[in-house]
């Protein structure tokens, strides 16, 4: 999940400056060619990352996806890594500035991570109901 996240994040900040035309490179084939639509998305949570992606990307004139493997970018991988737990998986050789974006304040959120597709899902955790 880190992997979408990071590509929403990164998608809505080039979007934010204007750019028309996006070249995006990920680190496995699998999601690549989820957003792709040349492999399915049976998990529901995945296919609203597809999807909000997807809607992203048709905002562009112009859009590359490609797959660069991890182990020839730690550095990519250490950042998607770290959108989603707030740890590095290693000891990086130089300093990383984050800047926290979004995130819902969640009652142990960091052991039962959730992510959440709308306003109602947020309430209705917070409110204990289903």
């Amino acid at each position: 999940m880190a992997e979408y996240e990071a590509l929403i994040l990164g998608l809505k900040v080039v979007r934010s400056i204007g750019a028309q035309r996006v070249s995006a490179i990920g680190d496995l084939e699998l999601v690549v060619n989820q957003i792709k639509g040349v492999y399915m998305t049976k998990d529901t949570i995945l296919g609203y990352y597809r999807g909000t992606i997807v809607e992203i990307l048709n905002a562009f004139l112009e859009t590359q996806l490609a797959v660069f493997p991890r182990k020839h970018n730690m550095q990519a991988h250490s950042l998607a890594m770290f959108s989603s737990t707030y740890r590095l998986p290693f000891q990086p050789n130089h300093q990383y500035i984050v800047e926290v974006k979004r995130r819902p304040s969640i009652p142990d959120n960091v052991q039962n991570l959730q992510v959440f597709s709308n306003e109602r899902q947020i309430n209705n955790f917070l409110t204990l109901e289903e």
